[in-house]
């Protein structure tokens, strides 16, 4: 070996190493492991769905929607019955109703129990309950499809009623009671991202908990029949563990709560400390227990594969999306935990255990000799192979969509899940676009001319395509005057008395929640509700904003829009395409490294092979799947990005002899042993993932062995 920075780097790394005491390194790790284990009951699980853009500029253009659907805080209720009118289904409704309006703290409530309508009585005009009993809220309901629409489902079988949770709402108070009523009522279905998330808060931390235990078993379990020596799985299974365990003791004392993001980042840590243990313990078994020599040969390469892992997650600290961010730093605190583990405190077990240690039968013997001398490549049954997966996935390519809904994070088996389509089938989306116009004087809006720019606006926007429809203070003016005169001519307003007598009505009578949520008290600001029609059934967000956009500059409002389905949109929209541009940036960066490491361009280049073909596969995947493309599948080609570029390195640095190409195999059959775990997570999206992960880093492997192996010959 030529005296290069690389051999005094090594050089210097052996001798700092081996002048450490290992016994008094092994008691301070003990201490902390148990003191890490003391602090993880105050680690805090929280399954946030809520979309963070603060740190996009074109979120300040978005307005806050208050207490609408299209706020993410709200619950739907659907209480299905065969004859949603008959006696005893109506007595359950009202029943439910008064159940609910006991905790009137808690959440604003909307039913058609709750709505009143202008109308003549007895020559006096009043308000009257919309739907006093089940015939008159028949044959109200018959009388407006507008009415029906909000309380009814499209199959006339279910009863909608929508909880708006208020400030300082207490989910202690209200889950509990909404779980009972769920039992107590059958045909009863909850949705909406309150719930869920509340659902879901104790199914992640009892998810997270068994996931990790399981992953460690099956660790220890496949460490032992790789390695033929429970002494060796032992130690291997320590080194892997403490860097885990230690980060989630981060996670407790700096207050970061462990969410649908950064769950991954415990299970990463757990798979590349794995690695880099194997790496080195293959060294020490290939270099007959010479530590030194290991570390010579091994260190410099285990730091380099570190180093371009940690530029694959710190290319999430360039999103916006601060939700993504915390996973890129706990994920690179693991990375930095695994390598102190690995060179102090596994170097450490080497030394006082390493004469109990069994070498591994094939390295007993084993010569340095290179592999492609005696195992030539077999590159044509490679070429068909790649070329093969290629003609299945380029017509992905072009198919893969970005996008993001609340189903996409469910298992489609599970309650929430079917709750959630039944809502969705029966009701329409749950999401809504909210539009706010602002007139700009007090009044104006009581006017003739306002209310028929906006009711014309309003016909014109429920004619797109996606949209299921609309709702509008002039629908409530409508349908007071239609329940008033009767007819469907009497409906329009002919005159500014028409308009501004049914809204002060209304406003004085308290129709319901509805006014509050459709105008403002002076008359000067008004809010129009766009219920989205299912995901599957609609067109890109992004596109029907633009149309809703510009029927607004049509009729020349001003108006801004709002909604939790806006916020996701714009996080999922800007985050696929930071990634796509920190990604490249990040290849960039490893071109320039690995052509300095190996002081070859060529090199450095071929590297990037494995790596870029095993995003595009996945990409393709994905597209033929219909799987969309939204953040948390973009970590993934972080993960992928990083991890499969260690193998590459692996392989071009060291001779490539059955030791090292067993390493390889070795070390990545646990990583994805390690990420599997996540399969059985209660998150569709984080199944997606982990089987994205694990895919890609088997094709880069398959990759590094052909591909570099040809290249390298």
């Amino acid at each position: 070996m030529k005296k290069t920075s690389s051999w005094r780097l090594s050089h210097i790394m052996a001798l700092a190493l081996l002048r450490c005491r290992p016994k008094p390194i092994l008691l301070v790790t003990a201490a902390l492991l148990v003191a890490s284990l003391c602090v993880l009951s105050f680690l805090v699980i929280d399954a946030d769905f809520s979309p963070d853009v603060s740190g996009i500029p074109e979120s300040e253009e978005l307005i806050d929607v208050g207490n609408h659907l299209g706020s993410g805080n709200t619950i739907a209720i659907a209480l299905a019955s065969d004859d949603p009118f008959s006696a005893s289904s109506f007595e359950a409704l009202d029943r439910l109703h008064r159940n609910l309006l006991v905790f009137n703290a808690q959440w604003l409530l909307q039913s058609v129990l709750d709505l009143s309508l202008p109308s003549l009585a007895d020559g006096e005009l009043g308000m009257v309950p919309l739907a006093p009993d089940a015939r008159t809220a028949r044959a109200n309901l018959a009388k407006s499809p507008l009415l029906s629409s909000l309380f009814l489902s499209d199959d006339g079988l279910s009863w909608i009623i929508v909880l708006t949770l208020k400030d300082g709402n207490d989910p202690e108070i209200w889950f509990p009671e909404l779980t009972r009523l769920k039992s107590d009522y059958s045909g009863l279905h909850l949705s909406g991202i309150p719930w869920l998330e509340v659902s879901y808060h104790a199914v992640l931390a009892k998810n997270f908990i068994i996931l990790l235990s399981l992953a460690e078993g099956m660790l220890f379990f496949l460490y032992v029949v790789l390695l033929r020596s429970p002494v060796s799985a032992l130690l291997l299974w320590a080194a892997s563990t403490v860097p885990t365990v230690m980060l989630c003791a981060v996670f407790s004392v700096s207050g970061t709560a462990l969410g649908v993001y950064t769950l991954l980042a415990p299970f990463l840590t757990l798979a590349l400390s794995t690695s880099y243990a194997m790496h080195l313990f293959y060294g020490w078994s290939q270099n007959r227990r010479d530590l030194r020599s290991t570390i010579q040969s091994r260190g410099p390469v285990i730091l380099l594969d570190a180093l371009t892992t940690l530029l694959g997650f710190a290319s999430l600290f360039l999103s916006p999306v601060r939700q993504i961010r915390p996973l890129g730093l706990f994920t690179i605190i693991g990375v930095c935990i695994s390598l102190l583990t690995t060179f102090f405190v596994f170097t450490a077990f080497l030394r006082v255990f390493g004469m109990h240690i069994p070498l591994h039968p094939e390295d007993a013997g084993l010569q340095k000799k290179r592999s492609a001398s005696r195992q030539p490549v077999r590159w044509v049954p490679a070429a068909i192979l790649f070329g093969f997966i290629l003609l299945l996935t380029v017509p992905g390519l072009r198919s893969i969509q970005i996008g993001y809904d609340v189903s996409d994070m469910l298992l489609p088996w599970s309650e929430q899940a079917r709750d959630l389509a039944f809502l969705e089938q029966s009701f329409g989306s749950l999401d809504e676009i909210i539009i706010e116009i602002d007139s700009g004087t007090e009044g104006s809006l009581g006017t003739l001319e306002e209310f028929r720019r906006i009711q014309s606006m309003q016909q014109n926007i429920a004619a797109l395509h996606g949209v299921r429809s609309v709702l509008g203070y002039v629908d409530l003016v409508s349908e007071s005057l239609r329940n008033l005169y009767g007819t469907d001519q009497s409906s329009q307003a002919q005159n500014d008395a028409d308009v501004a007598e049914t809204l002060e009505l209304a406003g004085n009578n308290k129709a319901g929640t509805l006014v509050s949520r459709l105008i403002d008290p002076a008359w000067g600001k008004t809010w129009i509700s766009v219920r989205l029609d299912h995901h599957e059934r609609r067109p890109p967000i992004p596109g029907l904003v633009g149309q809703i956009k510009k029927l607004i500059h049509d009729y020349d409002l001003d108006a801004r829009l709002g909604g939790r389905v806006l916020l996701q949109s714009l996080m999922t929209t800007r985050f696929v395409a930071d990634q796509a541009f920190s990604l490249g940036v990040l290849f960039v960066g490893y071109v320039v490294l690995l052509s300095l490491v190996f002081r070859s361009i060529r090199l450095g280049l071929l590297s990037l092979i494995p790596s870029l073909f095993s995003i595009m596969t996945i990409l393709g995947l994905m597209g033929l799947l219909g799987w969309k493309l939204n953040n948390i599948h973009a970590v993934a080609f972080a993960a992928i990005a990083g991890i499969s570029v260690d193998s590459s390195i692996m392989f071009l640095m060291i001779d490539c002899n059955p030791a090292t190409n067993r390493a390889l195999r070795d070390a990545t059959f646990l990583l994805c042993t390690a990420l599997f775990m996540l399969v059985f997570s209660s998150f569709f999206n984080i199944v997606q993932t982990a089987l994205l992960c694990i895919l890609g880093l088997i094709i880069s492997l398959f990759g590094v062995f052909y591909f570099l192996g040809l290249f390298k010959r």
